[in-house]
């Protein structure tokens, strides 16, 4: 290998490194600037505060990764917080979805007592309850 390819290749690596620093400054600021504000706005559409702490930073995550790839976002401001809308309702959505599914399973281990025929235990077991929901889902 000769000298010249050497300095050609160190000269790339330096270049990367800067453009990789110069990225994580970008986003760092952004998250700076706009962190709290998507939080209060996570909040907003129904998480629980560690939900919502969680969610802000898989936010800026994602614009981290999404810029890394060589993708140009016009006004990051405002993809951040269409990325926050979206993560917020998918969220919110499991949420729900988990909530709906610990009441089917509390009825299900109380009617499953009171049941007489093996009929009536199978259609209100909590396995034939979670089976129907995602039979339904798709």
């Amino acid at each position: 290998m000769s000298t010249y390819s050497l300095g050609e290749e160190l000269t790339s690596i330096v270049l990367q490194d800067r453009a990789a620093l110069a990225l994580q400054d970008q986003v760092a600021q952004l998250f700076l600037d706009a962190r709290d504000d998507v939080y209060r706005y996570l909040l907003s559409l129904g998480l629980y505060p560690p939900q919502a702490q969680e969610g802000a930073q898989e936010v800026f995550l994602r614009l981290y990764a999404t810029l890394k790839k060589g993708e140009k976002i016009q006004n990051p401001r405002a993809w951040i917080f269409r990325v926050a809308h979206n993560l917020g309702l998918n969220i919110r959505a499991r949420q729900n979805f988990q909530l709906n599914l610990s009441i089917l399973l509390s009825e299900g281990e109380e009617t499953n007592r009171d049941s007489i025929s093996s009929g009536e235990r199978t259609r209100n077991s909590p396995r034939f309850k979670i089976s129907s929901i995602y039979i339904c889902e798709l």
